[in-house]
């Protein structure tokens, strides 16, 4: 169905897309030292998503200087920014691995992880995991 008609002042697209945005530059208007995202896209929509995940990228590019040390929990790994530069994961609470992202999001550290085989792909950047449909059946046992 065709969207029509302009994003403005009441249109609740405008509202949500927009809301991790505002909620990361408040945050930095204080210029902290630390900023700690708390699985900061959890419940938005993809363009929302995104959205913010470009925010946080764009704080560590030229024009800007000196951005805070930024800690960013997820439980989905395409939501970590091509500037990433260290992951601990977790398992069950205790630090299974830690390191630079091309060392811990690996397939067979993230397969041992959750127990399932899992292919892990990394795109512009950025890292994707799979999980075949074909292991699904396994998965409901659990």
């Amino acid at each position: 169905m065709p969207c029509s008609g302009p994003r403005g002042v009441g249109d609740p697209r405008g509202i949500v897309a927009g809301g991790i945005v505002v909620v990361i530059a408040r945050a930095l208007a204080g210029g902290p030292e630390l900023l700690l995202l708390d699985e900061p896209t959890a419940g938005l929509d993809l363009l929302a998503r995104e959205q913010g995940l470009a925010t946080i990228q764009h704080m560590f590019q030229p024009p800007h200087h000196d951005p805070p040390a930024v800690v960013l929990v997820t439980h989905h790994i395409e939501e970590l920014p091509p500037v990433t530069s260290s992951v601990i994961l977790l398992a069950e609470g205790c630090v299974a691995a830690s390191g630079t992202p091309q060392d811990v999001l690996r397939s067979d550290r993230l397969s041992a992880v959750y127990g399932c085989p899992m292919v892990v792909e990394r795109h512009d950047g950025r890292y994707f995991v799979r999980v075949s449909p074909t292991t699904w059946d396994g998965l409901i046992d659990r």
